[in-house]
């Protein structure tokens, strides 16, 4: 069950931050509303499905969304050291860890990066 849970809360924050990264492309909406809690409403709703039994994901859906994630990131952000701060301020303010320095949230988003893969790349007991 905790596997499960993993799954879907990683995959909550897969798509929290291609939602984050749509609404903060538009200067008016992300001047008057935080864009990257949508990030953290989507873990929240990952681990609310997460507890659902009967709803199932495939492995290369999570994987798809993952590749359209970095394919988006790297599209919209062309200087590469955008795209190594960027995703760390996002989850900075999605979880409101002020207190990290950007170094340390990338080592953060990088460790849930490889722990939520392995969580996926683990078969499930039916």
């Amino acid at each position: 069950m905790a596997i499960r849970v993993g799954k879907f809360i990683f995959w909550g924050l897969i798509w929290g931050y291609m939602i984050a990264l749509f609404l903060s492309r538009s200067t008016w909406l992300e001047m008057r509303f935080n864009t990257s809690l949508s990030i953290l409403a989507m873990t929240l709703l990952g681990v609310v499905i997460g507890f659902i039994k009967n709803i199932n994901v495939k492995k290369r859906w999570f994987f798809i969304s993952e590749i359209l994630l970095i394919m988006l990131l790297i599209a919209t952000y062309k200087d590469f050291s955008a795209l190594a701060v960027i995703p760390a301020i996002k989850f900075k303010e999605a979880f409101f860890l002020n207190f990290l320095s950007l170094f340390q949230a990338n080592i953060v988003v990088i460790l849930l990066l490889i722990v939520g893969n392995i969580l996926w790349c683990i078969k499930s007991k039916k």
